[in-house]
């Protein structure tokens, strides 16, 4: 049997039972409930005031950020601490291209898409060589130097003095500003969703996901391994660019400063994601309640001083790493399958495949990165020695992999 047969069993598996998940994911009952919760968020800013529904919009367009962090990390394992400074740019750009440039603001939001987009590639490029712990140093220092780069450019950016920017006013008459702002935010969310579900239900989206789990059998059955995680760094910096210009398009008064998009906000924005649950797709929204709300809370406590609330996320970072990898969606998969188990009901396929529970843990990372330089037949669907392989210790006589001659 040769290897290339031998390896190729964990990246098929995968991507056959995600093609399963996905499936089985459009029933009737599915399809009716989401035009339900559809239809309810589209009147919801009709009947709501104009505070929670500035609250809402900024929810919506946090959760398009988290999205970006969770393509990348969810899907492609690869560990980004930095993407506050793709927000940024797209914010920027778009500044830039509506004030300096008369733009029209959806050409000017169009633009930053793009603009991120490539600067998503060009950032992507070292995840050819390196990953885990030292690609994410790499982009924690694009957060770090994107204040910089504000106060370097300040023909551009204003630099400190801010930048303002003309408001993207309704068009439509009868429909406040605050409504307005809402359905703006709640299309492109949608838009971008439908993006992210498409993209990680297609063979993109299965490849990434094979190659996640073991990335040597993906490139040993002819995946181009590198080329996706390039795509899918372009690809998600281009989401989190749209996160940004739809920040400049929906508040009342657009202005932005050198520290709009600081080092904070990415850490904010990886909370989110360990928070909700890297591999799901309403744990965006789970995580954009959490950095939404938490901050207000600790500031309208008495007992805690505001300025120990990076120091709190901090914590429930590490915490939840540890503890619940998956996040708050992860832990109610996990319940479903215990449940499951003890009633002794059949699993649904996408709980095993969509969210796997070390899917976005560092540690997990690390440890992948390691084993995949002694091991040579992991198993379907996770890294490690599969039953009966030879370890480290007991390579085959016949070179590497036991092909014999």
């Amino acid at each position: 049997m040769s290897v290339r047969h031998e390896t190729a069993t964990p990246a098929a598996s995968t991507g056959q039972a995600v093609a399963a998940a996905s499936r089985r994911q459009w029933s009737p009952v599915r399809l009716g409930l989401l035009g339900v919760l559809l239809v309810i968020a589209v009147l919801a800013p009709f009947f709501l005031d104009a505070v929670t529904n500035d609250q809402l919009t900024r929810l919506l367009v946090l959760a398009i950020a988290i999205v970006s962090l969770n393509l990348l990390a969810g899907f492609s394992g690869q560990i980004s601490v930095g993407h506050g400074a793709f927000a940024g740019l797209g914010a920027y750009a778009t500044a830039y291209l509506v004030a300096d440039q008369d733009w029209s603001h959806l050409l000017g939001l169009v633009g930053a898409a793009v603009i991120c987009l490539v600067a998503g590639l060009i950032a992507g490029l070292p995840a050819l060589r390196i990953k885990g712990v030292y690609l994410a140093l790499v982009t924690l220092s694009l957060a770090v130097v994107f204040p910089t780069l504000v106060q370097r450019f300040k023909s551009i950016t204003g630099g400190s003095a801010g930048k303002s920017v003309p408001q993207y006013t309704s068009p439509f008459d009868g429909l406040a500003q605050d409504q307005w702002a809402y359905l703006l935010a709640l299309f492109f969310t949608v838009l971008v969703f439908l993006l992210m579900r498409n993209m990680t239900r297609s063979r993109v989206g299965r490849a990434l996901i094979a190659t996640r789990d073991n990335a040597i059998a993906g490139q040993v059955v002819g995946m181009p391994v590198g080329r996706y995680k390039v795509l899918t760094f372009g690809v998600s910096a281009m989401i989190a660019g749209i996160a940004g210009s739809l920040l400049v398009l929906t508040v009342e008064f657009p202005f932005l400063d050198a520290k709009s998009f600081t080092l904070t906000f990415s850490i904010y924005l990886l909370v989110g994601t360990v928070v909700g649950g890297a591999t799901s797709l309403v744990g965006p929204f789970v995580g954009a309640l959490f950095i939404d709300r938490v901050p207000d809370l600790i500031s309208n406590h008495s007992s805690i001083d505001p300025r120990l609330t990076p120091l709190i996320f901090g914590a429930v970072l590490i915490l939840l790493i540890f503890a619940a990898p998956g996040g708050a969606v992860g832990l109610y998969e996990r319940a479903r399958v215990a449940l499951a188990r003890r009633t002794g009901r059949p699993l649904s396929p996408e709980v095993a495949v969509v969210a796997p529970d070390a899917a976005f843990s560092t540690a997990s990372h690390l440890a992948e990165e390691v084993a995949s330089h002694d091991i040579e037949h992991p198993p379907s669907g996770a890294p490690g020695k599969a039953d009966g392989a030879p370890g480290p210790a007991e390579q085959p006589p016949h070179g590497r992999g036991g092909v014999e001659r």
